[in-house]
């Protein structure tokens, strides 16, 4: 890490272990009530980010889901486009994150309890990209909406659990109100009612 004093503007520089060039920059811009501290978690993972000649599609894929943008490689190139979140909730779940990972990973994996249980017009979300343990992108569970994401952000809590956070993001125009409301509902179930039932408790 390297400190800097921009005309009394303070950058904090986080490069990879093996410098080597990487194109352009990430910028991190805090809010008024916060610091750099705000990105302190990121810093490692971003610095050590495949670099974008490589085209890593689940690396950039991550990167662009934290930022919370979508990206599309087509022909060699990435493509970004705003999206818009439409639902955010955290709760502590019972198990360590490791476990929360693998389950969102791999919700039907063979001798785990079933807790993905999906309505008729919805179906299994794929893994769009995955840091083990600390996030997961899931791909949409509704046809109806294929371009919208859910991002999960997992740490461990003070009890040995952990706080997931899901977040809701559409890509193309929001839902209304009532589909809104309808889509955070179904994610409140799996994750905080099914998902959690699924460790026993």
């Amino acid at each position: 890490m390297i400190d800097h004093d921009l005309d009394g503007v303070f950058v904090r520089e986080v490069s990879p272990a093996a410098r080597r060039r990487t194109g352009h920059p990430l910028v991190f811009i805090h809010g008024g009530f916060h610091g750099w501290w705000a990105w302190e978690s990121w810093q490692s993972y971003f610095a050590g980010a495949t670099p974008s000649g490589s085209r890593s599609p689940k690396k950039i894929s991550a990167i662009c889901a934290a930022f919370g943008i979508e990206c599309v490689l087509v022909g060699g190139s990435t493509y970004f486009t705003r999206v818009i979140e439409i639902g955010s909730r955290a709760r502590t779940l019972p198990a360590p994150p490791f476990a929360v990972w693998d389950s969102l990973v791999e919700p039907r994996r063979p001798g785990a309890r079933p807790w993905l249980h999906l309505l008729a017009d919805e179906v299994d979300p794929g893994v769009l990209a995955a840091e083990k343990p600390s996030q997961v992108v899931w791909s949409s569970l509704w046809p109806s909406r294929p371009n919208d994401q859910v991002r999960f952000a997992l740490t461990a809590s003070r009890d040995g659990g952990t706080l997931l956070r899901f977040t809701l993001l559409a890509a193309d125009e929001a839902p209304d109100q009532s589909k809104t409301g309808h889509l955070r509902r179904r994610l409140n179930q799996l994750l905080f009612a099914d998902l959690r039932f699924s460790y026993g408790q």
